[in-house]
């Protein structure tokens, strides 16, 4: 059996450092105490951006502004009698504050982490390498190459 599921997340920048969560979840090793950006899955009926901000605002407790699709990054989960295909809408959006209050049932740590520096880090969540690589650093290089 074959599943699919849409979620948002964002690259929420506060400074110059990228917000970063560490998943709690015991019972699905491939998941449980990795690193990964705040988001969710988008509920029937709900508008992906607002999806976005009522997910991080749950998990971090902070209110974003100013997001800005990124694209789609798709990644295949091998879980234990399935396959579930996740459809990622990749947001960069903006945070005021640097204070977050995590969801305990959800994730028991964060980080802001200058952007270079989540690729040297272990126990990333599969995928959010690829994302940072595909739609943080290659949007940064077209808006400096189209200005310039």
């Amino acid at each position: 059996m074959n599943r699919q599921l849409v979620v948002a997340v964002g690259l929420i920048q506060y400074e110059d450092r990228i917000l970063l969560t560490r998943r709690f979840h015991p019972t699905h090793p491939q998941w449980h105490q990795r690193w990964n950006f705040p988001g969710g899955k988008i509920q029937p009926q709900e508008i992906p951006v607002e999806a976005l901000r009522r997910e991080i605002l749950e998990e971090t407790n902070l209110t974003i502004r100013d997001p800005q699709l990124l694209g789609v990054y798709t990644h295949f989960w091998q879980l234990e009698n399935t396959t579930q295909q996740t459809f990622i809408l990749v947001y960069h959006c903006f945070s005021d504050q640097q204070s977050v209050q995590l969801k305990p049932d959800e994730n028991d740590a964060h980080l802001w982490v200058e952007p270079n520096r989540i690729l040297q880090m272990d126990n990333l969540l599969d995928g959010t390498s690829a994302i940072l690589n595909e739609f943080y650093f290659e949007s940064l290089l077209n808006k400096v190459e189209s200005n310039g």
